[in-house]
């Protein structure tokens, strides 16, 4: 990765540019769409900020001509921001990568970008997991919803189509990830967030006082 910190950018333009690069390496596209949607600013700002990003790292980015955004190339090369999973998952709490000394479980990068993307448009996983109850590895089909920490491994908190309930996966536990479409019955099921009742209920935790 370039060292950003040596380019003459304004703090405004470069937070935008972070923002621009982080959704095109996680998600696989930006548009002017989805800048001003998420920055709030106007469409002839975000056409600045991608210009200016296509100078600094144009072939980081395909303009796909059919749909109106930009793809993330096979030849990308960060300038403003970590492709580190940890440093990513981090930045979607608000905390610093270094806020533990903890060891982390590795998580490959290709995988995460795929559960991220399986969030935010909605769509089913195929995985191939290797619990702590088995010996060998477990296909499974996972409607991904959220990322969750216990502060020493991350989690993806998803719909699982073999048990027909909600649990949680150790990212690290995946060994293969596959967008996927399900046929048949299991389409009706209520797999979406708000059915998660363990997830989105909340629980009133009392601390009492105590005394040496």
């Amino acid at each position: 990765m370039e060292n950003s910190s040596e380019l003459d950018i304004k703090w405004g333009v470069r937070q935008r540019l972070q923002f621009l690069e982080r959704e095109l390496f996680w998600t696989g596209m930006i548009s002017r769409q989805s800048l001003m949607g998420s920055t709030g600013i106007s469409r002839a700002q975000a056409s600045i900020d991608i210009a200016s990003y296509k100078k600094l790292a144009g072939e980081n980015l395909i303009y796909d001509l059919s749909n109106k955004t930009y793809r993330v190339s096979e030849n990308f090369n960060p300038v403003f921001v970590s492709t580190s999973p940890h440093a990513f998952l981090d930045q979607q709490v608000g905390v610093c990568a270094e806020y533990t000394s903890l060891p982390f479980r590795e998580i490959d990068p290709s995988h995460l970008r795929l559960i991220h993307k399986a969030v935010i448009n909605k769509y089913w996983v195929s995985i191939d997991y290797q619990s702590m109850t088995s010996s060998g590895l477990s296909s499974r089909t996972i409607a991904p919803h959220s990322f969750v920490s216990d502060g020493a491994r991350w989690h993806v908190r998803a719909y699982d189509f073999i048990s027909n309930e909600f649990r949680d996966f150790v990212l690290g536990r995946i060994k293969e990830a596959v967008e996927t479409k399900l046929e048949g019955p299991n389409e009706e099921l209520n797999w979406e967030t708000q059915h998660d009742i363990a997830w989105e209920d909340e629980v009133e935790l009392v601390l009492p006082p105590t005394r040496d």
